[in-house]
């Protein structure tokens, strides 16, 4: 059951590291602005989205780390961090939908491009 999402996380950990990397830069360009600006729900949603999903990009490494710490082959504490490891493309993907709704670009930006 959590095999399937413990192959893909090393590639959905590298996207959600670069999301995070690349939304505060494309905001600060200009290339992306909130889609209601003010205080409002969508704008909370947001934010707690970005925070929730650094939030947890900067934990898995850390409980991998202690796990390694209490031995590399003591299955228990695996098996206790599996389920936070399995569950981490799903949050990946509701943050991507969050931010799909929270952000919008200005006019005159494609949303998506296309090229040919």
């Amino acid at each position: 059951m959590f095999l399937i999402p413990l192959l893909v996380f090393p590639f959905i950990f590298a996207a959600a590291a670069y999301r995070l990397y690349t939304v505060p830069r494309q905001y600060i360009a200009g290339n992306l602005r909130l889609a209601r600006p003010g205080l409002t729900l969508r704008t909370s949603l947001t934010a707690g989205a970005y925070l929730g999903l650094l939030a947890y990009l900067v934990a898995l490494p850390v409980l991998a780390v202690k796990a390694l710490a209490l031995g590399p082959l003591n299955l228990e504490t695996w098996l206790g961090i599996g389920p936070a490891l399995a569950v981490f493309p799903v949050a990946y993907i509701a943050a991507e939908w969050t931010f799909y709704y929270g952000f919008q670009r200005p006019s005159g930006h494609a949303r998506h491009s296309h090229t040919g």
